[in-house]
């Protein structure tokens, strides 16, 4: 009992020492050892540094070029260099430098935008301009920004055209350095896609790929202009543009003086425009909306230009971003951990997410307003406005699956055609397979019988199973009825709406059927009810065939061709009789393009009339992923180990590692898996303690019964009369021997025999 009262003493004494160091270094310790490392608070310990600011505007952001928002951060912020900006007036972080423009020249100008797809950004001009995407559709930059989404309904529904005038001032430009390191969060994230590349799951980093485009954006920010921005947004009535549409200058001299009587500027505003123009292009005015981007806050009374410059030096804000897409920073400088080769499929699958956001929000038809074929959800022109028309009639879709293995994977996967209650097309049309893709699912099962006399022995069972489907679509082989197909509803997945509905769901008297992996095809055969809500169609092409109904067109369009000299035939003949493979990848005249999904990398689209998608309100965007989030599985052959803040990987082929809750890692692969199933295997720990106290029972209770026995018969034997008349050479089996003497058991008729012995 007397050593409690030392343990408590000495853990007195302890947690004395403990508490009494921590509170001696928060007192002793100075200030600057208190802040984090790279905190800008470290740099603006003096008193003459306490005016200096952090500079806002920094490059090395994430950005989202569609809707021109800003995303997460790419490049770190630190600030363990205490840089300044070469006036001292701002703080800046390590990796950035900033070009000071040394101008109070304030620019001063007026634009006029006849059409929304000449509009440009107030404050992403440049990086919507230079997307640096190479797949043709960098023209739908920005085209879902509110700013453009506001513009382009405007000029739609007032018939107006846009009139915008701006004074911009800048102060600073900032750039990014190459090689910056990169943002923690962003490189855990690149890691964890270069992880799943190592382990051949590309399913999976395709998957991670896509996230990382929603979470940081198309493009990198590398170089921001900084200052402060006035503007004035007029919708002006086309009619007036068109009135002086050789006069286009006096137009914009009337809206520049107009915003300068907003903003009561004087000395150099002067305008050479007439009252009279400037009356009648106010009167034109449909709408108007002033914007200030950095400096003080816009009053509407005794607002001068004079107190916009005044208050701007503290108030700078981005008012132009230049930058490059987001696998552009990929490289093997920023990612040493990587090798080479990996680093490479990392760089190729973030480009094919950022080019597949840029596909699943392109809208081509005719933008033209005054066109009979115009599609106001159109964001690029496709040359359909003047179209010569066709109709096609569309047989349905069906699909097949086969299985291997003992579970059911083909269920979902198999659709029949209600056309004809089965897996095929009707009489008079043609099977064309869209695609054929496999799915595979590994099972373990984990299974005991007894085993000895009182344990369990278990194992694990690996089943392996598949399932294969291939999609088909039905195309008329000749001249049908009208209404002898289908009537199309448009198409979506569980994550893009249909274009038709703007929702996942099928229009009114449509019914859904599904094929591929998740693609929604919408049919119906009420040509009365449903007429109203169809889309004329025009076929589908994929990765495996082309549009057989451009084939047709061709062939079609060449009736009245000369007649061809016996035993040749026109290119069309030969396209159509070469197969699927050999059909042109693209529409027939007067119909639009529109991808419908990427399944497993194969690309499927669909054409429907121009124009067809006449919906009075513009599409949102459709944001990545754009595929269901694939089915984790054991990695085969190799084995990665991240670290929980993705700091730290490493391959491991073809070895195993102990891991500790202290390393707080974790382990994907074979070996790892192993060691699951050996543990899985073995026993709990209390039916190995039952188990070994019931066998240490028996054991006891076994010897006891045995030594219990033996002296129940050496009792009896010692009460047992001796027989005088036993013969001398026939010995009982234990006899009275004198001291020292020896008995044998067993057989003693060989030397070379071995025998039991007691002394």
């Amino acid at each position: 009992m007397a050593l409690v009262p030392a343990f408590l003493f000495v853990l007195g004494v302890l947690l004395g020492t403990s508490l009494g160091g921590d509170l001696r270094d928060v007192s002793q310790g100075s200030s600057i050892d208190n802040l984090p490392y790279g905190d800008p608070r470290r740099c603006l310990l003096l008193p003459e540094d306490q005016r200096i600011l952090t500079f806002e505007g920094l490059p090395g952001g994430g950005w989202d070029n569609l809707r021109n928002r800003e995303a997460g951060l790419v490049a770190a912020i630190n600030y363990t260099q205490c840089r300044f900006t070469e006036d001292r007036q701002f703080l800046i972080p390590d990796g950035t430098y900033i070009i000071p423009v040394k101008s109070s020249k304030v620019d001063t100008f007026a634009e006029l935008f006849t059409h929304w797809s000449n509009y440009t950004s107030t404050l992403s001009r440049s990086i919507n301009a230079h997307a640096g995407l190479n797949i043709g559709h960098f023209g739908i930059s920005g085209t879902f920004s509110d700013e453009y989404r506001s513009v382009k309904s405007q000029e739609y529904r007032e018939s107006s055209d846009t009139v915008r005038v701006q004074a911009r001032y800048v102060r600073y430009t900032a750039k990014l350095q190459p090689d910056t390191p990169l943002h923690k969060a962003f490189k855990t994230r690149l890691l964890k896609i270069a992880a799943h590349h190592e382990l051949n799951m590309t399913q999976m980093a395709t998957y991670e790929s896509q996230l990382l485009v929603r979470d940081f954006g198309t493009h990198v920010v590398t170089s921001i202009d900084v200052g402060a921005a006035l503007t004035m947004e007029d919708q002006v009535l086309s009619s007036y543009v068109r009135k002086y549409s050789s006069e286009t200058t006096q137009v914009k001299a009337s809206a520049s003086a107009s915003f300068f009587k907003v903003f009561n500027f004087g000395l150099g505003s002067e305008t050479t425009t007439t009252k009279t123009m400037i009356d009648e292009y106010q009167k034109s005015r449909t709408s108007s909306i002033i914007n200030t981007y950095g400096g003080p806050v816009f009053k509407p009374q005794n607002y001068t230009a004079n107190n916009w410059t005044a208050g701007m030096e503290n108030n700078l804000v981005a008012l132009d971003r230049s930058g490059d897409p987001l696998y552009f920073v990929i490289t093997p400088e920023v990612l040493p951990e990587v090798p080479e080769s990996t680093v490479y499929e990392t760089y190729e699958s973030v480009k094919a997410a950022v080019e597949l956001y840029y596909k699943h929000n392109v809208y081509k038809g005719c933008t033209k307003r005054d066109s009979p074929n115009f599609s106001f959800i159109a964001n690029m022109d496709d040359g359909t406005c003047q179209p010569k028309l066709t109709n096609y009639t569309f047989g349905g879709v069906y699909q097949t699956c086969e299985r291997q293995g003992i579970e059911d994977l083909c269920s979902g996967l198999t659709q029949k055609n209600p056309r004809t209650g089965g897996y095929s097309c009707p009489p008079g049309y043609e099977a064309i397979l869209l695609n054929s893709d496999s799915r595979s699912h590994t099972t373990t099962r984990h299974s005991c019988h007894r085993c000895w006399i009182f344990a369990h022995c278990c194992h694990d069972n690996t089943y392996h199973s598949t399932a294969r489907y291939s999609a088909y679509w039905c195309v008329a082989e000749g001249q049908l009825p009208q209404q002898s197909g289908f009537l199309f509803g448009g198409v979506y997945t569980s994550k893009v709406s249909n274009p038709l509905t703007q929702s996942l769901s099928c229009p009114a008297e449509f019914y859904p059927l599904k094929i591929l992996s998740d693609l929604t095809v919408c049919v119906s055969d009420d040509y009365e009810l449903g007429f109203e809500y169809s889309l004329p169609f025009g076929g589908f092409y994929s990765c495996r065939s082309g549009n057989p109904l451009m084939v047709r067109q061709a062939e079609s369009s060449s009736q009245n061709r000369r007649s061809l000299p016996q035993g040749t035939m026109s290119l069309a003949s030969f396209m159509e009789q070469s197969g699927p493979t050999s059909w042109p990848h693209g529409c027939p005249k007067g119909y639009s393009q529109h991808l419908a999904m990427v399944d497993d990398g194969c690309e499927i689209n669909y054409c429907i009339k121009s124009g067809a998608l006449s919906s009075a309100s513009l599409p949102l965007v459709n944001r990545p992923p754009f595929m269901p989030a694939p089915q984790p599985k054991n990695p085969e052959g190799d084995e990665v180990m991240l670290t929980n803040d993705g700091s730290m990987w490493k391959l491991l082929t073809n070895s195993s590692f102990d891991m500790t809750s202290s390393q707080q890692e974790m382990s994907y692969g074979p070996n790892s898996q192993a060691k699951s199933s050996s543990n899985g295997a073995s026993l709990p720990g209390g039916a190995v303690a039952a188990i070994t106290v019931v066998v240490t029972l028996v054991c006891v209770v076994v010897v006891q019964v045995a030594v219990i026995t033996c002296r129940s018969r050496s009792k009896r034997r010692q009460h047992r009369p001796m027989r005088d008349n036993q013969p001398r050479d026939v010995s009982p089996l234990m006899t009275d021997s004198p001291t020292g003497s020896q008995v044998t058991y067993g057989s003693t008729q060989g030397e070379d025999e071995p025998i039991i012995s007691v002394q």
